[in-house]
């Protein structure tokens, strides 16, 4: 899945069970049927998560899941040349 990184949080605190949890909340935005402009989600990565280098806002990002829908690889999508291309997010069911 194609999606255009918005912005980053990183998390460290107390769940209920007493457990330490740290890790990154990545909030994203792509493209959906049925809405106009973008629909927008978050994605809770523990430190764990291998994420690219240098992963900046305004990013183009494939996002692989698992079967069950949890994040499974992060890459960024290279940006276009300046001679003729433009950023573009195109969603594909995985």
């Amino acid at each position: 899945m194609t999606v255009l990184l918005m912005g980053m949080r990183n998390l460290d605190f107390t769940g209920n069970d007493n457990s330490s949890v740290k890790g990154v909340q990545l909030f994203i935005a792509f493209d959906e049927q049925g809405v106009v402009g973008k629909q927008t989600d978050k994605l809770f990565l523990r430190n764990e998560f291998p994420l690219p280098e240098n992963l900046k806002p305004g990013d183009t990002l494939d996002v692989a899941f698992t079967n069950r829908g949890k994040p499974e690889s992060i890459k960024i999508v290279p940006a276009t040349n300046a001679s003729g291309g433009s950023k573009h997010i195109n969603i594909s069911a995985q």
